[in-house]
């Protein structure tokens, strides 16, 4: 088993899986891995995750912890020291330095926000007469000059309301998988993929 990932939802479950079984574009091979989530979603991830992937530590090369910022009970704290604390602890449970937490600010949602052709497309916005960034910025979930919404879950969910789409965590899959990971320049993403291509390079 090359790697084993501990999600704090289907959202980022479906995510990523779009990225680690899509085309080889994101510079990772194609690799053997195991998909879980935690029953108690992002507090669980924070709090539990060493204790959740101890059994992996001796049969998994590496492992990987994702959870929104935003729900996770510490959202007062910084990222990168949230971040910080869970690897300490994957690392003192026999993880050392094979293990990483990623941690997204506000929450996943900020993953799908891009500037490409292809989203509106995949959220169903078509033959409308305003764009989506427009539509977007009239109703207020987008100010002038930001790419992403501030608060990117409520702008996913007017979205689909809009369109009459039903929200589903295989909207994340076809968004990871089709749109190109340049675009996504979220802290969080950078670091995963980052990971990703430093254990996994593309052969």
């Amino acid at each position: 088993l090359d790697l084993v990932v501990l999600a704090a939802d289907k959202d980022q479950e479906f995510a990523l899986k779009g990225l680690l079984d899509g085309p080889p574009k994101a510079g990772i091979r194609q690799i053997c891995y195991k998909l879980l989530t935690h029953p108690q979603r992002d507090p669980g991830c924070f709090r539990h995750s060493h204790e959740i992937l101890r059994p992996y530590a001796s049969s998994a090369r590496f492992a990987i912890v994702v959870l929104d910022v935003d729900g996770s009970g510490c959202h007062t704290q910084e990222r990168a020291a949230l971040e910080a604390q869970v690897e300490s602890r994957l690392a003192a449970n026999g993880w050392n330095d094979r293990a990483v937490c990623v941690a997204i600010l506000p929450e996943v949602e900020t993953w799908i926000w891009s500037q490409s052709p292809r989203l509106p497309q995949i959220l169903g916005w078509r033959d409308r007469d305003l764009s989506m960034a427009d539509w977007l910025s009239e109703k207020g979930y987008l100010e002038s000059g930001q790419v992403k919404p501030a608060d990117p879950k409520s702008a996913l969910k007017a979205v689909l309301r809009q369109v009459q789409k039903p929200a589903s965590s295989s909207i994340f899959r076809e968004i990871a998988q089709s749109i190109s990971y340049t675009t996504c320049q979220d802290p969080a993403f950078q670091k995963l993929l980052h990971t990703l291509r430093d254990w996994f390079p593309a052969e």
